[in-house]
């Protein structure tokens, strides 16, 4: 019985025309001389990477993320998360839309500032500054003013 329920679904859909599967495009490219805070794509990724503007490359897998926070001190905005004993901070404007697409699992590049244009109403990722915890527990790499 259950296979002619399948056969009559089959059956009915021969019949109808199928829209050609749509190709996905990759994100657009800033322009040359243009800053753009990340790149997301319309696929969910395994992870992304972090560009700093002296050149420096981390990359993130999506799975082991966690603790991702926004806040606001005295005006300035900071994006913070974790990754397998290492703590990322990014300071800048706009960073709700760098957290909505890491929370989408859809960011594949994240740039930190280096001097190039910037659009009035984009994010802009001024600084970075991962740092890990060695064996005694302290914090190594800090270059963020403290509190």
């Amino acid at each position: 019985m259950s296979s002619n329920i399948y056969k009559d679904i089959i059956r009915q859909r021969e019949g109808q025309p199928q829209p050609p599967a749509a190709t996905p495009q990759p994100p657009p490219l800033p322009r040359e001389g243009e800053y753009l805070a990340f790149r997301s794509g319309s696929r969910v990724q395994m992870g992304f990477a972090v560009y700093r503007a002296n050149g420096d490359m981390d990359g993130f897998l999506y799975h082991n993320l966690d603790n991702l926070a926004l806040r606001r001190v005295s005006g300035v905005e900071f994006l913070t998360f974790t990754h397998r004993g290492k703590a990322v901070t990014m300071q800048g404007q706009g960073l709700k839309a760098v957290m909505q697409v890491i929370m989408a699992h859809t960011a594949m590049e994240v740039f930190e500032h280096d001097g190039k244009a910037t659009v009035a109403a984009e994010p802009v990722i001024q600084r970075v500054e991962v740092t890990m915890a060695d064996k005694s527990g302290s914090k190594v790499g800090t270059g963020l003013p403290s509190a």
